[in-house]
This record gives C-alpha cells, structure tokens and sequence, in this order.
C-alpha cells in the first residue's frame, strides 16, 4: 500500500460533491459549525459478504480457530478435544490494541468477549457438555500475537513468535491489585486471599496505557453466572449486575461450580474490572486494577493529563449507568515504563454529572466522603470501587443511555463518546434529550488537560432512522438528507491523527434502514463530513477500528456473523463461504 488511509478518504471526498441541500448542512457548537454526507454509499443489501467502498482493499488476518503457535492444529469445527483449542484464535474477537516491534512487526492484543454455544458447537454433535463448556472457557479473554508486514503490503500471523500466547477464563491465573485486592468479598472457597483469581472473561472494550500496556475491560460478567444471592450482602449486588437473568453461558456451573453464584456469592465480585497486560512480558501475570472500579466495561481510554497524571475514561455498557474517569495519585514516567507497573492502584475514581447548562463536575468516589459511608453500606474504599454502580448513583452522576467507546482527538483533546441507545429511558435529560433513545448519539467532553474536576460537555450528532428524521429535520444535531443513509447507534470511536473520527456503528434496527457498519466524520472546511467505508456480514458487528503505526491499514474486529440463526442454515458462511465450516468471527485489514 502506498497511501495512508488519510490519502484514500480525502481522495474519496474530493471527487464528490457534498450533499449541502435542507437538512444536509446543520448548524453544530463548539468546534465545527456544518455537517453534511459524502454521495454514494455502499450498496444496502449485505446478505452473504461485507461491503467495501470502491478504492478499498480488504483481507483477513484472521479467523476463530486459526492457530496462533506452530503446535496448534488447523481449525475443525468438529474437534471435540478443548486442549486443541488452547492456541487457537478465540472466539468473538472485539477490541483490538497494536503494540510496535520495529517498522513491520507489531504485536496485537485482541479480546474475546463472549461464546455462542450454537454457532461454536453445531458441528461437535459428539462432545460432552464438560468438553463444550471447556472449550468455551478456553475461547474468551484475549489473544496475543505476532503480525508482519510483507513485501506485497499484506499483513500475515507470525506463528513461530514467541509472543503469541492466549489469555483465558479456564486457566489463565490472574493477580486483583488495589483496594478490593484481599478484601473480603474477593475471598471465595478457592481463593482463600482474595487475591488469586482464575481467568478473565467478557472481555468487551479496552485502551492502551501512556507507558505501553494493554487495559482491558470485563465488560457483561453476568451472562456467565448460574443464579445469583437472594438474600445477604452480595443480593443488591448480584441484582444491579442482572446475575441469574441470561442463560446464555449458564451450563458453565455444571462443569465448574464457581461460577453458581448462589453458591459462591463473592465470584462474581472477582470479574467487572479492568485487567491490565504487559503483551511484551511473556511470563506475565494480568492483573485486575480494582482502584478503576467494578461495571460492565466497555472502553478504558488512557491518556497523560496536563499535570502528567494518567487519567483514564471509563464507561459502564448499561441502560441508565455512568461514565466515569479515573486519576492516578502520581505521575506517568515516561522515561522508566516500569516504574508505572503499580501506577494504577492509588488515585481517585470519579463519576460525571453532566449538568443543563454544559457543565460536566466530576464527583470523587472515595469512602467515608458524602453517602458512601457504613450507614448505606459503604465500610471501606473495597466496597465503593466494588459497588462502584451504587456509589455513582448514590453521589446521583448522570445515568447515561450506554457509554460504550470513547476517543479523544488528536488535536483539541476533548473526548468524543459513543452512546448507543437506551430504550429503558423514561425521562430525558440535556445529555442524553431522548426518552426512549433508540438511535443513540455522540457527545463530547471540552477539557482543559483532563485532571480538571469541571469541564464543559456538548451533543455532536443524534442518531436517527430516516423517519425519525424527517420528523425531526429541522433538529441541527441529525445528520439527514433524503438521499442519504442513516446514522444510528453509534458504539466503538477511534481518532486517526488528522482529526478523522472512525466510528463503528451496533445494534441498528431493521427500522433504520441499513446494516451495522464502519463510518468516518471527517473536518473538511468548517463542515463534518460524515461517510461510510464498509458494511458487515448479515448478524455482525463491526469492533475497534484500529491503525496501524503507517497510517496506511485499518484492523476491524468482525464480531459475531450470523448471529441469531440456526447452526445448520446460517444466515452467511463469512469468511470462509464453505458449506463445511460456520460462519467465523475474524480480524480484517483494509486500507
């Protein structure tokens, strides 16, 4: 490849002319005045393939079940035996994180964030339910590995490093560090210290540190838990997180009785943090950063704020939770990264109250300061980060219609974060105006170097279908034109380092008029210029888009292709398009 993803899109807008009739061309605050559609997007029908614009290449780095060591077996969706599935790629890859080794190596950690037991297992009709659920454990959590880039400008596996190793939630031991760390409610029959915990899972959203390590969210914990406490100190708790309400991983308290959490009422206590990996440390231990506090995470975005501080933005993947930012007590040295190994376990977790008149106050969550106190069952700093949920809505931050990705540019430093929907909304509020919010929407936090307590906040777009939108077309946040796709349910963000805004769109509904897929907002002379590159299998969804240190390849997670449709008549084969595999989650470059 020869041009930077940078030149393709401008080569692609300039040869168009923009869209600049009623309702195309609106009026925005802040930073850019005017937003209006690039012509001609992608087809609309995706039933077999992804779509990709003209002027864009797309490969498959690669798939659920290719081999990441030179010991793992080919992908056989019939294998039965879970040891065979250690070194292989796992299943639902969404976040994806580069790490450079040199000009054309870099390392990638890719979550995995949950199994499908229909999709994964319709081929194993001899495999126990010890050896299916096995196999799943063995499937979720992350991946780390080796890619090249070759000659021809394509990106490959390297098989034979000695980086590649999985990180999952069978047998990968992990460490809890900071104020939960030992804490009572970690202690389980297994784990008398609580502080020893077996795995990660749900491993959904995630971020990179200032000194180079990998911060990945364990985001839907409760879809893998057997029941929940009824009665005693973990039943607020368990009822919060919605422990015991999906099926969907139950079957695995049969195989392991740790995740019954009837049974054993502190495990789930020991996932919902950020786990924090070193992919350059072969031998080394995840770690759980309990100081970021206990939610369904989804990003972890990290930065160095104007005092040096690593401040991280976290949101919590709900209906009606918060979003939250972390500051560490001491700052980021940038010269000695292993100095900063412990860095994340002393700070101050805040939650945001984004106030009517564009004020965002950051409400500090620390034990003993406001309610969070013993009389409303606060008795430590471990139960506020452990019940960090009911702080937030206790210290009453704003409830948010589902925080999901978070970027910050790469110029003005505010933060740009997704909202996807909320359709449990029943009173609006100025930053989320929509009750219910089917369609979601961005806003932006304006910062003056991130450590400040008070910001200013602002509504960038309104998602909307088109008719929605024609009833509210003289709204100036909705991006609409009548010859013109939609934009809804924005989720995972990314900055390229020109301004261009990637943003990777989830759960649209039929009424919206088109499939999930890849968009960008570009700044081009005092406009927004909103346009769409790709658009996914039917029943997937795009994750993490991801550049390369070149700024010429694109990564996408391609999250769960037909999904929702029976194993023996998938809606689409994609990747692989053979009748004798599934469909396939998978990692694909484009640029």
């Amino acid at each position: 490849m020869t041009k930077t993803l940078t030149d393709l899109l401008e080569a692609r807008l300039t040869r168009r002319h923009f869209i600049a009739g009623a309702g195309a061309g609106v009026t925005m605050s802040l930073l850019v005045p005017k937003l209006s559609w690039a012509l001609t997007p992608p087809p609309v029908d995706v039933t077999k393939s992804a779509v990709l614009k003209p002027g864009w290449t797309e490969s498959i780095l690669i798939r659920w079940g290719d081999p990441l060591t030179p010991q793992a077996p080919a992908f056989n969706p019939a294998e039965t035996n879970p040891e065979n599935t250690r070194d292989q790629f796992g299943f639902n890859n969404d976040y994806i994180a580069l790490f450079p080794l040199g000009e054309r190596d870099a390392l990638l950690v890719v979550n995995h964030e949950f199994s499908d037991p229909v999709l994964m297992h319709g081929q194993r009709g001899k495999a126990t339910a010890k050896a299916r659920a096995t196999i799943e454990m063995l499937s979720v959590g992350m991946s780390v590995f080796q890619i090249h880039l070759g000659d021809t400008g394509q990106w490959s596996v390297v098989r034979e490093s000695p980086y590649n190793r999985r990180i999952n939630a069978r047998d990968t031991l992990c460490m809890a560090s900071g104020p939960a760390a030992g804490d009572a409610r970690l202690i389980t029959t297994a784990d008398p210290t609580g502080k020893l915990i077996m795995g990660t899972l749900a491993n959904c959203g995630g971020g990179v540190t200032p000194w180079g390590t990998f911060l990945s969210g364990e985001e839907n914990i409760d879809l893998f838990f057997r029941g929940r406490a009824t009665q005693g100190p973990e039943a607020e708790n368990h009822a919060r997180f919605g422990l015991g309400n999906d099926k969907l991983m139950q079957h695995w308290a049969a195989v392991d009785g740790r995740f019954d959490a009837a049974k054993e009422p502190n495990e789930p206590n020991r996932f919902g943090w950020v786990v924090e990996v070193n992919p350059k440390d072969i031998e080394g231990i995840p770690i759980k950063r309990t100081a970021l506090g206990r939610m369904k995470h989804e990003y972890t975005t990290a930065i160095s704020g104007s005092n040096g501080r690593c401040v991280v933005y976290l949101s919590d993947d709900e209906e009606n939770a918060c979003f939250y930012k972390f500051v560490s007590q001491t700052a980021v040295d940038a010269e000695n990264p292993a100095n900063n190994r412990d860095l994340l376990d002393q700070g101050i977790l805040y939650a945001a109250k984004f106030d009517d008149n564009g004020d965002v106050r950051w409400l500090p969550l620390i034990y003993g300061e406001g309610p969070l106190t013993p009389e409303h069952g606060f008795n430590s700093q471990a139960d506020v980060v452990i019940d960090a949920r009911k702080a937030a809505n206790m210290l009453q931050a704003t409830p948010m219609d589902r925080a999901e990705g978070i970027a910050i540019h790469p110029q003005t430093g505010a933060v740009y974060i997704a909202l996807t929907k909320n359709p449990k909304r029943s009173v609006s509020d100025a930053a989320n105006p929509r009750a219910p919010n089917l369609w979601g929407h961005l806003i932006r936090i304006i910062t003056n170097g991130h450590e400040d307590l008070r910001d200013r906040w602002d509504i960038v777009i309104l998602g909307t279908d088109k008719t929605h939108a024609q009833k509210e077309v003289a709204n100036p946040k909705i991006p609409y034109h009548p010859k013109a796709i939609p934009f809804a349910n924005p989720d995972n963000l990314t900055f390229t380092p020109d301004g261009t805004l990637w943003v990777c769109t989830d759960g649209a509904p039929k009424s919206a008029g088109v499939p999930d897929g890849l968009y960008t907002l570009k700044e081009e002379d005092k406009h927004w210029i909103l346009d769409q590159v790709y658009r996914v299998p039917v029943g997937a969804e795009p994750c993490c888009p991801t550049v390369s240190p070149d700024q010429k390849s694109l990564f996408l997670s391609i999250q769960h292709p037909a999904q929702k449709s029976p194993p023996h008549a998938p809606s689409t084969r994609w990747p692989d398009f053979s009748p004798k595999l599934p469909p396939r989650p998978a990692v694909v470059v484009l640029g």
